[in-house]
């Protein structure tokens, strides 16, 4: 970074004290401090740049998802050349917390309950525990049941067109970032709510488009200091066998975001807003999967690529405001990976734990990063370097099918950028068949 000092000049001008005198002038000149120094400043760009990065991320993670979804839960009776008719996917998280309590009333929990369930632990305790979590199963899907039934999920004439699927989809993220030498520590909270549309195109293939819309809240520092965003893209995707048997799978999607930050820079509060374009894409190449039993081991690579491209602004509040000039930052990252499910038959129902893990390589560039006070031509430069060289994600979850065809889906997932911060995600929805 350069090392130009800003400086503010004040003149004051006197008469002299007797007829005659000269006038007298006196200039004061201020020194600011470079603002490459103050680590809120710093942050808050960092911030900004990390809020889009994540977007266009987790805009191709959400497709990746639904794709997911879709090789987990293939069943024959509901797929044909003509269509993969899964589900529709809703994410009810409020529902499912704040929801009905009936299912569990009616339990009907007494002292002679309680008493019976006792003695059976004690005579069988294996066989009592298989029983508790069948029944515990059975009241979690009879809550959900009973919130569903309120909602119609089966469109009039009109609502579908031909063979498309409708899906959605809802991801909540809590990531923190360590605090360096010369940048503060960051805490955010991101909402991700997605739908998209699907269907069959072609001997095994599959056409699609996605709607992501989401919010970021990062907390910078100690001071107050933040940035916020609403965010929105647009993308399409496609998979396609190939004929040795790979699976290749491709995505491209537009975004845009409105950025509002807020650093504190001593007794000043100085706001600015941005907005943020972006284009991204994805291609993944998946081997084809091992069986063994009843677990399936699939293999994948897969590369991302997104240009992002943050526009200038300039902050109000005070003299300590600054300008930013326009920003692009070009990301590339290499995934190696592979995906584990299992399919077993519980409460009466299928359960199909799955696990996926993978390395990434993050190949991008540095960006250049602009600034000068308002009211100074003095700039000040620097390079923004990636979070971290290399990712690891780890991802948990089940899916569970009932005998009416109602699945559910929760997934926790934590990625970990090594030597610099990480995120949690949850992940919850219920898919309800329409046939």
């Amino acid at each position: 970074p350069t090392a130009a000092q800003s400086a503010t000049s004040y003149t004051v001008t006197g008469a002299g004290a007797t007829a005659g005198s000269a006038t007298a002038t006196v200039s004061i000149e201020i020194m600011l401090a470079s603002p490459l120094e103050k680590v809120d400043v710093i942050e808050s760009v960092e911030s900004s740049v990390n809020a889009a990065v994540n977007f266009s991320g987790n805009s191709i993670r959400t497709v990746d998802n639904r794709l997911a979804f879709l090789r987990n839960n293939t069943d024959k009776n509901k797929t044909s050349r003509q269509g993969i008719k899964v589900s529709f996917a809703d994410p009810l998280i409020d529902a499912y917390v704040n929801g009905t309590q009936s299912g569990i009333a009616s339990l009907g929990f007494d002292e002679r309950a309680a008493a019976e369930a006792l003695t059976k632990v004690a005579s069988n305790p294996e066989g009592a525990t298989a029983s508790l979590s069948d029944k515990l199963v059975e009241v979690v899907m009879a809550e959900m049941k009973d919130i569903f039934g309120t909602v119609n999920l089966n469109p009039t004439a009109g609502a579908l067109v031909g063979d498309w699927s409708v899906w959605t989809d809802g991801q909540i993220t809590v990531g923190e970032i360590d605090a360096s030498t010369n940048s503060a520590a960051q805490d955010s909270d991101s909402i991700n709510i997605a739908g998209g549309m699907d269907r069959p195109y072609g001997d095994l293939g599959l056409i699609g488009v996605a709607l992501n819309i989401g919010q970021d809240d990062i907390d910078i520092g100690s001071l107050g200091s933040e940035v916020e965003s609403d965010n929105l893209s647009l993308s399409f995707y496609n998979v396609k066998q190939l004929p040795n048997k790979l699976g290749l799978e491709t995505q491209f999607g537009l975004g845009k975001m409105a950025i509002d930050t807020k650093r504190i820079d001593g007794t000043q509060t100085l706001t600015g807003e941005r907005d943020a374009t972006m284009a991204f894409g994805s291609i993944s190449l998946r081997d084809e999967p091992l069986v063994k039993g009843s677990a399936t081991i699939t293999p994948y690579g897969r590369a991302e690529w997104a240009y992002i491209e943050l526009d200038g602004y300039s902050e109000t509040g005070g003299n300590l405001a600054l300008n930013y000039d326009k920003q692009h930052i070009n990301r590339y990252m290499l995934f190696l990976g592979f995906d584990v499910t299992y399919e077993t038959t519980y409460a009466n129902g299928k359960l199909k734990p799955f696990a996926a893990f993978a390395y990434g390589l993050d190949l991008t560039r540095d960006s250049d990063v602009g600034m000068n006070y308002v009211g100074d031509t003095t700039a000040y430069s620097t390079k923004l370097e990636k979070t971290a060289t290399s990712n690891l994600m780890l991802r948990l979850g089940a899916d569970y099918e009932m005998k009416d065809g109602v699945t559910s889906s929760f997934a926790y997932e934590r990625t970990e950028a090594l030597g610099a911060g990480f995120s949690n995600s949850l992940r919850f929805h219920i898919n309800v068949p329409l046939d």
